[in-house]
């Protein structure tokens, strides 16, 4: 059986890393205009993540986009999606939201206290993979995001797949659980990517969020900082 540990609900920023100097009324329009012109997640739930076999811990999610205001993308735990963009003058630009599939480490969440599947998966379609190379078939210019805890562990896992036609590299931003509840939030060293890319964590992380998309240079080193 499971113990609950209390996480206080945060308001994650609708800019990477800065929170907005608004209201709370003019946040809230905020929201709703980006939420107009992006896809938003419903919210609504608590995303369970595991402390240990005895222990978890819910991560409140609210409304918010899955593409953010300057770009950045926003990811929660147990969510899997893709994001296309255009190539201009050799640069990536003007992320869209192109679609959610059946998560690749599913998310368990809280309902009545108790800890059960999100529901809502199974309306989602299943990554469709080539079965000559186990690629995901998604179309060009695409990067497609898997994130979440390994089933029965602590660990946490991201997985990149990229369409894109240059090796690529974000900026990473983690919500690190606060010790008495909400987030501290910590830049991470991330990997170039080309074709695929997992990258783990050995402890529990909130959300991410992913910033600064580039390619990299023909000749630059391809280490992971």
């Amino acid at each position: 059986m499971w113990n609950r540990i209390a996480l206080f609900a945060v308001c994650i920023c609708l800019s990477a890393g800065t929170a907005l100097a608004q209201t709370p009324n003019a946040k809230e329009q905020s929201l709703e205009a980006i939420c107009a012109a992006t896809q938003c997640r419903a919210g609504g739930l608590e995303i369970v993540l595991r402390l240990n076999k005895d222990s978890y811990i819910p991560i409140p999610v609210g409304k918010s986009p899955f593409i953010m205001e300057d770009g950045a993308l926003l990811i929660y735990p147990g969510e899997t999606f893709a994001i296309q963009y255009d190539v201009v003058d050799g640069k990536p630009t003007a992320p869209r939201w192109q679609k959610s599939y059946a998560p690749q480490y599913p998310m368990k969440i809280l309902r009545s206290d108790k800890v059960v599947d999100n529901a809502a998966d199974q309306a989602l379609s299943p990554i469709v993979k080539d079965k000559h190379n186990d690629k995901a078939l998604i179309p060009p210019n695409t990067v497609l995001l898997s994130y979440g805890q390994l089933a029965g562990q602590t660990d946490m896992m991201l997985v990149f797949e990229s369409t894109l036609p240059d090796i690529v590299k974000f900026d990473a931003v983690m919500a690190l659980v606060a010790k008495g509840g909400g987030y501290t939030f910590k830049p991470t060293s991330t990997c170039p990517v080309a074709n695929h890319l997992f990258e783990l964590w050995p402890h529990p992380i909130g959300p991410i969020i992913l910033k600064n998309i580039r390619f990299l240079p023909k000749d630059a080193e391809l280490t992971c900082k």
